[in-house]
């Protein structure tokens, strides 16, 4: 028989059924989903704007009973209201939720808490690498549904790559060629705002994954145990003696530390660097500066060895839905809705930003790297795994030292231990 929805457009069974099949439900589920109303809060962080907002245009398209309100807020706003909202009893239908356990909204904070619904008879983390698990399930339970992955790889502008007639460099050797032949041409190599503090540590993390993970990939559980220290772990040396190669070679651009990220995003936006080493979410800001999509992101080598090289990634910020929402039918079929394929590509192409999920189509700037991602040749985000924020922190100011000329490599290493084994 056929149905009406709000607007009043009419759902044949035939309808249904197809419908059904393009979302990968089953003809009753959709007919549920027919049947939503009412408000739904979505409470997300500002860099998934555009996903989301495009996502709930859709849901309310096929969903028109159902008023969904989006609202976003940078991470510092949405992690502090949202926690005190969730204590009050008043926190929107669905929150964003982080990964792991390192901030106010993660997971391991929250869920434990009883401040999420338990997820998991929806299998949202199949397509979660085995090794990015850990920081997605809390107890054997998930709680959120993944999307995005925040990954660090080398940015080409391969406009400059196919003026200067070169290939893409898949060994530490053929990198520091690759580079020379960029300097030998005016150009510069590699663009590097470390005057943004954080930005320190993408190039350290693209060498580590490689020099020190995949020699030993229970690296970071060996130094939790106190077996390994920063100071006598040859691949976090390796990491840093490579990475002021780089600068002693000239292949960065003049004074790092008196350069921004944004600065940096601009050099390889418009030519003036070949590449960067930066975060998957640089790519919006790095097409705005180009005006082309002319790029692509390479696992950065380490070594000589191709079959060693790893990509540093981590699951990105994403969405859970609040234990307490008035909602559950409506939020739950939202995160739904969110994590078929073609939700999921949507997102992808409104962020700029590389999404998880089987038969999810990949913008070419994302497809080679993401390809390692989804085969498993990866290394988690290092601070993931870190004690305490102060290790991050004394990498940042170690990194800007060394590049000044006032600390050594064992300098640093020796206070990142300091740092992680003051708890």
């Amino acid at each position: 028989m056929p149905r009406k929805n709000a607007e009043g457009h009419i759902h044949s069974r035939r309808a249904i059924m197809k419908m059904a099949a393009a979302l990968s439900l089953s003809p009753l589920a959709v007919e549920k989903a027919l049947a939503l109303d009412g408000q739904l809060r979505v409470y997300a962080n500002s860099s998934l704007r555009a996903g989301v907002q495009a996502v709930a245009k859709a849901f309310v398209a096929k969903n028109a009973g159902v008023n969904v309100r989006t609202e976003f807020a940078n991470t510092d706003q949405i992690q502090t209201t949202t926690r005190v909202q969730l204590g009050a009893g008043t926190a929107p239908d669905v929150i964003t939720v982080w990964p792991g356990s390192g901030n106010p909204l993660s997971v391991g904070q929250i869920a434990p808490a009883g401040y999420l619904m338990d997820l998991t008879s929806e299998n949202f983390g199949a397509a979660v690498p085995e090794l990015l698990q850990e920081s997605f399930f809390v107890n054997g339970k998930s709680y959120f549904l993944p999307t995005t992955v925040s990954l660090i790889g080398t940015y080409a502008n391969l406009r400059v790559v196919k003026q200067l007639g070169l290939e893409q460099p898949k060994t530490w050797s053929e990198f520091l060629a690759f580079c020379q032949k960029v300097k030998d041409a005016g150009k510069i190599p590699l663009a590097l705002g470390n005057g943004s503090p954080w930005v320190t540590q993408l190039v350290t993390y693209a060498l580590v994954a490689t020099t020190g993970f995949a020699r030993n990939p229970a690296l970071a559980e060996d130094m939790r145990a106190g077996k390994i220290t920063f100071a006598n772990s040859d691949g976090w040396r390796e990491a840093l003696e490579k990475y002021m190669e780089l600068n002693k070679r000239g292949f960065f651009n003049p004074n790092p530390n008196g350069t921004s990220y944004d600065e940096a995003l601009q050099m390889v936006g418009s030519g003036e660097a070949a590449m960067a080493i930066l975060t998957s979410p640089s790519t919006k800001g790095i097409l705005n500066f180009a005006g082309h999509r002319d790029f692509i992101i390479w696992p950065t080598p380490a070594t000589d060895n191709p079959s060693e090289t790893r990509v540093p990634s981590s699951l990105g910020n994403s969405l859970g839905i609040n234990a307490k929402t008035r909602n559950p039918d409506a939020a739950l079929a939202f995160l739904k809705f969110m994590g078929s394929p073609e939700m999921l590509s949507l997102m992808g192409s409104e962020l700029d930003l590389p999404v998880l999920g089987k038969d999810v189509k990949y913008d070419p700037i994302f497809a080679d790297i993401m390809q390692m991602v989804n085969s498993g040749k990866i290394a988690m985000f290092m601070d993931n795994k870190w004690p305490n924020a102060r290790v991050q922190q004394t990498h940042f100011s170690g990194i800007q030292e060394l590049f000044a000329g006032s600390a050594t490599i064992a300098d640093v290493l020796k206070r990142m231990d300091q740092a992680y084994q003051s708890g």
